[in-house]
């Protein structure tokens, strides 16, 4: 496919092991709870890696995790998901933060209206997990949950949300204060694919093809309909001449 040839489109990552998704990708997400529907709506996600190199060995890694979701008035504003890696002289594993590109605690929150629940941020955690993983021994910095971020529905999903990539804490239940996640090394770590679920991995390629043929479609049909509507008032015209009603219609012109 020649589209395939645009380095966005490939496997770009330069120190990835198993990374088999392309730097920029569509994401079709479809309802949770009805997973076979047809009525999808798309993401795109953009991912991009920076490293820094001592003596051929990594000392520093970012992941930026961009995501949009697309409407048919126009594409919305997303946000990002950050990962990175450090590697220190007195810490020789290193530490790995799953959302953020510095040594903070920090959380993630995903902005997509009306996306709450249908595991869009758990496919973005699964890609953050993945890279990861080249740094099985580095420590995890820990998650901070904060009490306001539990009200309601919200605190069972977001709880799970981490617990299903296999860190621990303490105190979640009834949460009245701060909590951090139990220290962990990325080892540990679960790459998760509940995902698979209701979203699907597009190509960008694939995704443009397939709006391409759609519009040429809607177009032939939009055509054949006025074909259609232009072939009815036509033969309408001509039945009304040929009817008798039409005739006393010229008569009563005609003398009034």
């Amino acid at each position: 496919m020649a589209l395939s040839f645009l380095p966005s489109f490939r496997n770009s990552h330069s120190i990835d092991r198993g990374w088999d998704f392309p730097r920029i990708f569509v994401l079709s997400v479809r309802p949770r709870k009805k997973p076979d529907s047809d009525d999808a709506v798309y993401v795109v996600v953009e991912s991009e890696e920076k490293i820094v190199q001592h003596d051929n060995e990594v000392w520093e890694a970012f992941l930026t995790i961009s995501y949009s979701l697309i409407t048919n008035e126009h594409v919305m504003t997303g946000g990002k998901f950050l990962s990175s890696y450090h590697r220190r002289y007195k810490e020789p594993n290193g530490m790995v933060s799953l959302t953020s590109h510095g040594y903070g605690h920090g959380a993630v929150f995903l902005d997509l209206p009306g996306l709450s629940g249908n595991r869009v941020g758990s496919f973005l955690m699964h890609l953050v997990v993945r890279w990861l993983k080249q740094w099985p021994l580095a420590g995890v910095h820990p998650i901070e949950l904060l009490p306001e971020d539990a009200q309601g529905t919200n605190g069972p999903r977001r709880n799970a949300f981490y617990q299903n990539i296999g860190l621990e804490f303490d105190g979640l239940e009834n949460q009245v204060e701060r909590v951090y996640s139990k220290p962990t090394t990325v080892e540990k770590l679960i790459v998760t694919d509940s995902w698979k679920q209701n979203i699907e991995v597009v190509s960008m390629a694939d995704f443009l093809i397939q709006n391409t043929t759609q519009v040429k479609s809607l177009r032939f049909e939009l055509e054949n309909q006025k074909d259609i509507a232009e072939s009815q008032y036509q033969r309408a015209n001509r039945l009304e001449k040929q009817s008798p009603l039409h005739w006393l219609k010229l008569l009563w012109w005609k003398f009034t």
